[in-house]
């Protein structure tokens, strides 16, 4: 069994040919006796991306639980899609490695991966945390919470705006529910057609395959909510986005992008206030029995916090989180 010492700071490779399961497990943090994070699968993805998708996950797991104020690092699992015939033994096999733990490691659903393989790792392991409705509604939360505070910048101009909301899974459908409920113009924007159709069908939003965010001629709000990297330091607009808030993780691309939309005036959350609501939930509360209001007000303090030092020191948001605090 890996110790928690050997684990934190480091990335720890997971291979077990027979078993379909080839990964890598990231841990970022202060050293708590907890860490959490999520199972992302990656199609034909090599070693060196697998470890560099999980190293940058597990930092930024760990830089919201720091801001939140929860005693638990920052942890995520890259995994290599499985062979069709192994995908539910690899997950077994994943879930025994983080039962071997002892609970110190928690984690739950992340891009590429499905209901099944949470059910199939839960065959093995007692802390796999499933519950996606719950863990979704707590990150719509701190996407209007921290979308609240972006408008709050003098940076913000009032008025009707167009929400296109990018990717509607878990995360993306709850949001479209919660602001189709307000009324808004929504673009409901989705690989998967059927999927965005039955999301316009229940939200009133316009339902998109394609869609060009370089390209938009009126005022709107860019919400990512299934990659990142998607804000890039080459893009350029016809009309900005406003706003550029949403659900998935590591939006903005890196410091060059960050840059990019600072000097261009543009409005960037820094995801990890944005998408801090599922481990808000899942840690906070299903874990350690908490009020998750305390986490969900500081996350919203730090994040006004770290609005308010962009505008006193012209450095981006994401600077000031991600550079300036050493990640």
């Amino acid at each position: 069994m890996t110790r928690r010492g050997e684990l934190n700071g480091t990335t720890i490779f997971l291979n077990e040919p027979d078993k379909g399961l080839f990964g890598v497990c990231a841990r970022s943090g202060a050293g708590h006796a907890m860490a959490a994070g999520g199972i992302r699968v990656l199609a034909a993805a090599n070693q060196t991306e697998l470890e560099q998708s999980a190293r940058e996950l597990a930092d930024s797991m760990g830089l919201k639980c720091t801001l939140a104020g929860l005693p638990c690092d920052g942890m995520k699992i890259a995994l290599r899609e499985p062979p069709a015939h192994l995908r539910a033994t690899a997950f077994r096999a994943l879930g025994s490695w983080i039962e071997s733990f002892e609970g110190e490691l928690h984690t739950a659903g992340d891009l590429g991966t499905t209901k099944e393989d949470l059910e199939a790792a839960s065959e093995t392991t007692q802390y796999v945390h499933g519950n996606t409705a719950t863990l979704s509604a707590g990150v719509t939360r701190t996407i209007l919470q921290s979308m609240k505070v972006a408008k709050e910048s003098p940076l913000w101009i009032p008025g009707q705006h167009r929400y296109v909301i990018q990717g509607l899974g878990d995360i993306g459908g709850q949001l479209a529910k919660v602001l189709g409920d307000e009324g808004v113009d929504l673009v409901l924007w989705d690989i998967d057609r059927p999927r965005a159709d039955s999301w316009a069908s229940e939200t009133g939003g316009t339902p998109v395959v394609d869609f060009s965010v370089e390209t938009q001629n009126s005022p709107w709000v860019w919400m990512p909510c299934a990659i990142g990297h998607q804000l890039c330091g080459d893009m350029s607009w016809e009309v900005p986005p406003s706003l550029v808030v949403g659900g998935a993780n590591c939006i903005v691309q890196d410091a060059e992008a960050a840059l990019h939309a600072h000097q261009q005036g543009l409005l960037v959350v820094p995801a990890v206030f944005s998408s801090a609501g599922a481990i808000i939930e899942g840690i906070g509360k299903t874990v350690l029995g908490h009020d998750c209001e305390q986490y969900y007000r500081l996350n919203e303090e730090n994040c006004r916090a770290v609005f308010n030092e962009s505008r006193r020191r012209n450095l981006s948001p994401w600077h000031l989180v991600h550079v300036a605090r050493g990640l």
